[in-house]
Formats: C-alpha cells, sequence, structure tokens
C-alpha cells in the first residue's frame, strides 16, 4: 500500500505488479488507484495537528476527547489474537462511555439550577438601580442636614463667645471680692484682738 502523507492533496496513483498463475506465461501490469482522502475512514486518517496538552482542557472535556479517540479504536476491526483484548477494551470504553454520560448530566443539571437561580437575582437588578437612586437622594439630604446643624452650631458658638467672655470676667471679679471679703476680715480680726487687748488692760488699771 503507497504511504499516506498528511497534505490535502490526491495520492498519485501506484503501480502494482502483480504474477499471475503459472499457467499465464506474461507478467501483467494492474494500476491500482490510491483511494482518495475524502473517501478514507477519520479513523484512518492521520491528524495534521495534535491536540493541545491535556492542561489546557478541562477533566471532562479531556475525558471526551480520549473516550472518542478510544470510540475510533474500536471502529477498527481487530487483529487476529486481539478479539479478547478488543472485547475488554469495549467494555472498559463502554464503562467510561457511562462515566462520562452521567458527569454531562450531572453538568447540565448544574446549569439548569444555575439559570433558575440566577432568574430571581435577574429580576431583582432591575430594581437595584431605584434602590440605588434613592438611597443616592437620601444620603444627599443627610449631607445638607449634617450642613446646616454645623453652620447652626457654629452659629451658637459665635453668639456664646462674649457670653463666656463676660462669664469669665464676672467670676474674676467675685474672685476679687471674696479676698476683698478675707482681708476685711482679717482686719477685723486683728481689731477685735487689739480691743480685747485694750479692754484687757483697762480692767488691770482699774483694779489697782
Amino acid at each position: 500500500m503507497a504511504d499516506r502523507t498528511g497534505s490535502g492533496k490526491t495520492v498519485s496513483n501506484v503501480i502494482i505488479e502483480s504474477q499471475n498463475s503459472d499457467h499465464e506465461e506474461d507478467d501483467q501490469l494492474v494500476v491500482e488507484a490510491a483511494p482518495q482522502i475524502s473517501e478514507m475512514s477519520e479513523t484512518e486518517m492521520v491528524p495534521a495537528m495534535e491536540l493541545e496538552d491535556s492542561e489546557k482542557h478541562g477533566g471532562l472535556v479531556q475525558r471526551i476527547l480520549e473516550t472518542k479517540k478510544d470510540y475510533g479504536k474500536l471502529q477498527q476491526p481487530p487483529k487476529p489474537g486481539e478479539e479478547e483484548k478488543s472485547f475488554v477494551f469495549e467494555s472498559s470504553w463502554k464503562e467510561e462511555k457511562d462515566i462520562v454520560s452521567k458527569e454531562i448530566e450531572k453538568l447540565r443539571v448544574s446549569i439548569q439550577t444555575l439559570g433558575k437561580s440566577a432568574l430571581p437575582l435577574g429580576k431583582s437588578m432591575d430594581y437595584i438601580q431605584e434602590d440605588v437612586e434613592a438611597m443616592q437622594n437620601e444620603l444627599q439630604l443627610w449631607h445638607m442636614e449634617n450642613k446646616q446643624h454645623a453652620e447652626a452650631l457654629q452659629k451658637e458658638q459665635r453668639a456664646v463667645e462674649p457670653l463666656k467672655a463676660e462669664l469669665a470676667e464676672l467670676e474674676q471679679m467675685i474672685k476679687d471680692q471674696q479676698d476683698k471679703i478675707c482681708a476685711v476680715k482679717a482686719k477685723i480680726l486683728k481689731n477685735e484682738e487689739k480691743i480685747q487687748k485694750m479692754v484687757y488692760s483697762i480692767n488691770l488699771t482699774s483694779r489697782r
């Protein structure tokens, strides 16, 4: 059989020399047209490019690719002595196919569940913009109210400043008066002491 390259061009015809039986004297040349690549089965074609590394595929995709490759091998007729091996391989492939089918079903159910869960979220998204606008308006109102209270507080503080100064002055006056009162009391005590001494000396003089 002629060698097949990986290109998409038609393979040239191959001349095969075949001999007839001993009863025929002359050799005959038989021209056999090589099969077109388009007529070949997919399992007989050599891929022009290799698949990407398994690390670039997800676990499920990689398993599907491997299962497809194994299925292609099953389509080839078994060689002599490999029927038992082919039977074991086919059983393994069917088991692998069942596992992949179950995983695909699980994935489908998960996607449906996700879609059902996302539906209420999608409906609630319609009201998010309204809620955001309402919260922004409320926040702006709070900022305005806070600004008004801050201005009122500053106004009250400016009005209280003179009163604070007057209060401090009055407190100082009270303190001065208290100091004067204490001084007068001390003077009175000294005068009383002097008076008592004078009275005592007068009494002594009168007794003599």
